[in-house]
């Protein structure tokens, strides 16, 4: 029997930690021009980092209605068996995106339409995915700078969400122990 040296992480831990592996893979398959193997673990690096943080905001994520509305399978780590059209809905829902529309060379669109296309992007994957849309067709470079760039801004806006509630939990515990 082999014991384990590594020592235990949670499972938003380990998720956080696939999504920088992935991002960093699909940075080295863009800089041997493998753009779309690149998207594609973009994509896995935006789903990782979505479900790390349903993790971390589990109550939240359980008040949903596409959490409520799911049919789960397993007793334990459900958010596991979220897809990521559902996951984009709990980010959009529990606004760890912002709603805002956004001006993007001449059309407005939102974040969440523009993880629906990265979404999308990396369903390139499949072949019946493929097949549909005619066949395979070249990845460019500009699609995974997009794709590169709308998981950068959504990492960033989760960040600053849980920097924020962070710092009103702590501003919270200190008006609690004055009083």
């Amino acid at each position: 029997m082999i014991a384990s040296l590594a020592p235990p992480f949670d499972t938003s831990d380990r998720l956080a930690k696939m999504s920088l592996f992935y991002h960093r893979e699909a940075k080295r398959c863009a800089a041997n021009r493998a753009y779309l193997a690149a998207c594609i673990l973009t994509g896995a690096a935006l789903e990782a980092i979505l479900l790390s943080m349903c993790y971390i905001e589990d109550r939240a994520v359980r008040q949903t209605l596409i959490h409520k509305r799911k049919k789960f399978k397993a007793k334990r780590n459900r958010f596991l068996e979220f897809n990521l059209f559902q996951l984009i809905g709990v980010a959009a829902e529990l606004e760890w995106i912002p709603a805002k529309e956004i001006q993007l060379k001449g059309r407005k669109t939102t974040l969440q339409e523009l993880l629906h296309w990265a979404r999308l992007t990396r369903n390139m994957l499949h072949p019946a995915v493929w097949t549909k849309e005619g066949g395979p067709q070249r990845v460019h470079k500009s699609t995974y700078d997009s794709v590169c760039e709308v998981f950068d801004v959504t990492r960033e806006w989760m960040v600053h969400g849980v920097l924020a509630s962070l710092a009103r939990k702590m501003d919270h515990e200190t008006i609690s122990r004055r009083h």
